[in-house]
C-alpha cells in the first residue's frame, strides 16, 4: 500500500511539473487586446488553481485512512482549489495588472521644483500615489496613478528604473498580511519626474476582504514605496468613480510664480480629438523619440484619456478600439471639449 501511495504522489509531482512548465504566458508589458488579456487571465488562473487542487488531493490521500483515502482526496482537492484562488491571482498578477509611465518634467525643471542639489547624491522619491476606487466589488477594476522622480548628480544622463506593483491580502484567520504577488518592470529613463498610470482587474471569484496595493520605485540603489489599502466586497463600485473623465484626478505640471508645482485636476466631461494630418503616429510615451505603436488616419476621432505638456508641446493619451493606449502630438489634432 505504501508503494502505491508513493507512486501516486510521484505521479502528482510529475503532473505539477508538466502544468508548470507548459503554456508560457505573455511576458509582463506585452500589449494585449481585451480578448487576449481575458484569455491569458483564464489560462493562468486555471493553471494555478489546478495545481492547488492536485496538491490538496495529494495531501488528502496521503493523510487519509485506508477507508477514507478517496474521500480525503476529494475533500483535499476542493479545499486546495478554493484556497489556491487568491494565491493564483497573485501568481497571475501580470495578466490582471498593467503599468505605464512617461516623463512629465526634465532634470532642470525637477531641480527647480524640488530644490535638488548634487550634494544629495542619488534620490528616488514617490511624490504621490493613489488608487480609484478604494473599495471595489469582485470583478471590478482599480485605477492607479503616481508621480515620482529619479535624480542624480550632474553628469548622469539616465538611470535604469524598476517599477514594482505588489498586491497583499489580509488573512483574518492568522491576523497577518500575506503578499500574493509582485510584478516588476524595468525601464531606462532620463533623470527627472515621471508619471505612472495603471490598473488592477479584480477577478469575480477573488476573496472578499482587505487588500494592499504597493508601488515601489528602485533606481541607482535607492528605492521608495507607498502602500494604499483596498476593500473588496460585493455591492461596492465596479470601477473608478470618475470613469470617462479626461484626467481621472491625474496630476499635471503647471507654472506658478516661476516654480513648477503639481496640481490635481478633474474634468467633468470627456474631450475628443480628431486627426487632421494625413497620418499620425501613436507613441508609447509623449515624445517623438518614443516607440511608434500604431499609425492613425485623417478624420479618425478618439476620446481623450489624459493630456500632458512636455517642453511646451501638448500630448494626448487615447485608446484604440483594440484596447491599446498611447500618446499623440497635439500639433496634428483638433481638440473638442
Amino acid at each position: 500500500m505504501k508503494t502505491i501511495t508513493v507512486r501516486f504522489f510521484c505521479s502528482v509531482l510529475i503532473c505539477i511539473f508538466l502544468l508548470t512548465s507548459c503554456g508560457p504566458l505573455p511576458p509582463p508589458g506585452t500589449a494585449l487586446t481585451p480578448q487576449e488579456r481575458e484569455e491569458a487571465q483564464k489560462a493562468c488562473i486555471a493553471k494555478y488553481t489546478t495545481l492547488g487542487a492536485i496538491g490538496g488531493a495529494a495531501v488528502g490521500l496521503l493523510l487519509g485512512g485506508k477507508k477514507t483515502k478517496l474521500e480525503g482526496a476529494l475533500i483535499g482537492a476542493a479545499a486546495g482549489g478554493a484556497l489556491a484562488f487568491a494565491i493564483a491571482y497573485g501568481k497571475c498578477l501580470a495578466t490582471f495588472s498593467d503599468l505605464n509611465s512617461y516623463p512629465v518634467a526634465g532634470y532642470q525643471e525637477t531641480v527647480q521644483r524640488i530644490g535638488y542639489t548634487s550634494a544629495q547624491g542619488y534620490v528616488t522619491k514617490i511624490e504621490d500615489f493613489y488608487i480609484d476606487p478604494t473599495g471595489v466589488a469582485p470583478g471590478g477594476k482599480v485605477k492607479l496613478n503616481a508621480v515620482y522622480y529619479v535624480m542624480a548628480p550632474e553628469g548622469n544622463m539616465e538611470a535604469k528604473v524598476t517599477e514594482i506593483r505588489t498586491v497583499s491580502f489580509y488573512d483574518a484567520s492568522e491576523r497577518q498580511w500575506k503578499e500574493l504577488g509582485s510584478v516588476p518592470q524595468e525601464i531606462t529613463s532620463a533623470l527627472g519626474s515621471r508619471r505612472a498610470e495603471g490598473s488592477f482587474d479584480m477577478p469575480k471569484d477573488v476573496p472578499e476582504g482587505l487588500y494592499r496595493i504597493t508601488l515601489t520605485i528602485e533606481a541607482n540603489g535607492k528605492k521608495d514605496s507607498v502602500t494604499k489599502e483596498l476593500t473588496v466586497k460585493r455591492g461596492l463600485a465596479m470601477g473608478p468613480t470618475n470613469i470617462g473623465n479626461i484626467t481621472e484626478n491625474t496630476h499635471a505640471f503647471h507654472q506658478q510664480g516661476g516654480k513648477a508645482i503639481i496640481n490635481a485636476k478633474v474634468s467633468k466631461k470627456p474631450s475628443t480629438i480628431t486627426i487632421v494630418s494625413k497620418t499620425l503616429s501613436l507613441r508609447a510615451e509623449p515624445t517623438t523619440k518614443s516607440q511608434i505603436i500604431a499609425t492613425l488616419n485623417q478624420g479618425e476621432i478618439y476620446e481623450v484619456l489624459n493630456r500632458t505638456a512636455i517642453s511646451g508641446d501638448i500630448w494626448f493619451r487615447i485608446r484604440l478600439d483594440n484596447g491599446v493606449e498611447g500618446w499623440v502630438s497635439g500639433n496634428n489634432v483638433k481638440l473638442v471639449e
